[in-house]
């Protein structure tokens, strides 16, 4: 493994255990309802985004390269938006506490550094697999960053968000 791909793989990794700490620290102190079941996901996607990236981190130490180190499973990829609705179906719109909406900002700003320390890998990276699966952690955390996001907009606006996931305009039509 070179120093460079070391390096990253651990930065990715004390990001990821930090992601999954402050996701498990918002998730208890959520109440019951939508917010609480959002960081409930985030925090699982956290724990397998940490134990995927220490898999690959044993084996490219053990002296694997990046094709046997980094197997990509295409596993179900849901859209982001059809799971925070049909989660958000199960609730009744109403505003949030402010722990939840503070809480979903800090998160779109820790996600936002983990998707810098992926693009700043992504550029020195070989060819491959290695980009490959750089790639894929980008996606998977923009996919994140998706969800927080129409959290934050459920919580601010309610009403608007439900108006535009229905598609509804205000032509009467």
């Amino acid at each position: 493994m070179s120093d460079r791909s070391q390096e990253f793989l651990c930065k990715a990794m004390e990001l990821a255990k930090e992601s999954g700490a402050f996701f498990e620290k918002t998730l208890h102190s959520c109440g019951d309802g939508l917010g609480r079941e959002v960081f409930d996901l985030l925090a699982d996607q956290g724990s397998q985004h940490k134990e995927r990236i220490g898999e690959i981190y044993d084996a490219l130490r053990r002296g694997s390269d990046w094709e046997g180190a980094c197997s990509l499973d295409e596993a179900d990829v849901q859209n982001v938006q059809d799971v925070f609705q049909a989660m958000a179906e199960k609730y009744a719109p109403k505003g949030s506490c402010a722990t939840e909406l503070t809480a979903a900002r800090a998160a779109l700003d820790l996600q936002a550094a983990a998707v810098g320390l992926y693009d700043v890998w992504l550029e020195e990276s070989e060819e491959g697999q290695e980009q490959r699966f750089v790639n894929r952690m980008i996606g998977e955390l923009r996919e994140q960053r998706v969800l927080l996001a129409d959290l934050i907009e459920y919580y601010e606006d309610p009403e608007g968000w439900a108006m535009a996931q229905e598609r509804g305009g205000l032509d009467g039509a």
